[in-house]
């Protein structure tokens, strides 16, 4: 499977990132087999214990290969790709792509072991995007519109935040036009803002 995501980004024509993902399948296939029979797992006899401490600890190391922008060959170029598509956040990408995969486990083990992966994935990527992020996710926003005056003034008295006004000319209009720019926090009030921007 990892020769056949090979392919495809050795057609995305990104010499580097295809250096990085041969690195990265290489690098933890051989480390798995050379650390394994030295740790012993945490909590074997316990699969939750096992499924909350194997999400943090893989969500942490995957968190770090990601930063770098490498990854680790498998699901993990796809999350990246979809990732790069969308505004996704990388943990968030990767636990969509991996829920495909932990359904399908359910028809070869059972149900109950793919719950415990399942919990599992969901910790990883939260972590991941923790990692990847930092504790606090904030976005930046730049809004074009004719109605830029109105959008201010809603940012600055409905919103209770700040933002400035940048002026930009049309590279093929050749037009002249105000545009805006805000950062936004993740949560205010229990209130997504940027829902409330959009609204």
């Amino acid at each position: 499977m990892n020769g056949m995501l090979i392919l495809f980004v050795l057609r995305q024509g990104n010499r580097r990132y295809l250096m990085r993902t041969i690195a990265g399948i290489v690098v933890l296939g051989v480390l798995i087999d050379a650390v394994a029979p030295f740790v012993s797992p945490l909590g074997e006899n316990d699969l939750l214990l096992c499924a909350l401490w194997g999400g943090v600890i893989t969500g942490v190391g995957l968190g770090l290969v990601f930063r770098t922008g490498g990854n680790t060959g498998g699901t993990d170029i796809i999350a990246q790709v979809i990732s790069s598509k969308t505004s996704l956040p990388m943990g968030t990408a990767c636990i969509i792509v991996d829920s495909g995969i932990i359904a399908l486990s359910a028809l070869t083990f059972s149900v109950e072991q793919a719950l415990y992966a399942a919990v599992a994935m969901y910790i990883c990527g939260r972590v991941i995007d923790a990692v990847v992020d930092g504790p606090r996710s904030e976005r930046a926003a730049y809004i074009i519109s004719d109605k830029h005056a109105e959008i201010a003034n809603e940012i600055l008295y409905a919103l209770n935040r700040g933002c400035t006004e940048l002026q930009a000319r049309g590279v093929w209009s050749g037009n002249s036009r105000p545009v805006l720019f805000c950062v936004l926090g993740s949560k205010r009030d229990g209130t997504s803002q940027g829902d409330r921007l959009r609204d």
